[in-house]
């Protein structure tokens, strides 16, 4: 799992803008603090070349400062990463992901293959398509969807693709 954050400024507010969005695997998404997609993007098939992207009508966006917030979760074996595509148009304003983006793995949430001994007990075979959640609250981010999150220590969001390149396909 990692969590993205981006936090912009508007001259006004808006009341609704479409992003479009498209992860490596599941997503939730956050604006200014409250939900807006608990389960978002694909659910890949036996080809990565069959992806798309969400429609997602991104509501309240406020005068002054905003922030979007995602954890992206990562299934695979590939070592392609937490990829994230977004785009959102807000009054000739694009909003989208680029290495502006704060980027950072949440520890908390575990599995054997990308942490390897840190699962403690599993036994299922890693050829299921998902594994379990193992969540260690004790490296919890906290809030890190909150307007008011520290992410000074972030990692900016690193570039591994394009729209219509792997892991996202046409």
């Amino acid at each position: 799992y990692v969590a993205f954050r981006k936090t912009f400024s508007l001259e006004k507010a808006v009341e609704s803008a479409t992003a479009y969005i498209s992860a490596v695997d599941k997503y939730v998404l956050w604006v200014n603090g409250e939900m807006v997609v608990l389960d978002g993007s694909v659910k890949r098939g036996p080809t990565p070349y069959d992806s798309y992207y969400d429609t997602v009508e991104i509501p309240n966006l406020r005068q002054g400062e905003n922030v979007i917030a995602l954890l992206v979760a990562f299934n695979g074996r590939s070592g392609d990463g937490s990829g994230l595509i977004f785009e959102m148009e807000v009054d000739g304003t694009v909003i989208a992901t680029d290495q502006t983006w704060k980027a950072a793995r949440h520890t908390a949430y575990k599995n054997r293959v990308t942490a390897g001994a840190d699962y403690p007990n599993y036994t299922q075979s890693s050829m299921l398509a998902e594994r379990n959640v193992y969540f260690d609250a004790r490296e919890d981010l906290g809030e890190f969807y909150a307007p008011d999150y520290d992410d000074s220590t972030w990692e900016n969001a690193s570039l591994i693709s394009k729209a219509g390149d792997l892991p996202f396909g046409g």
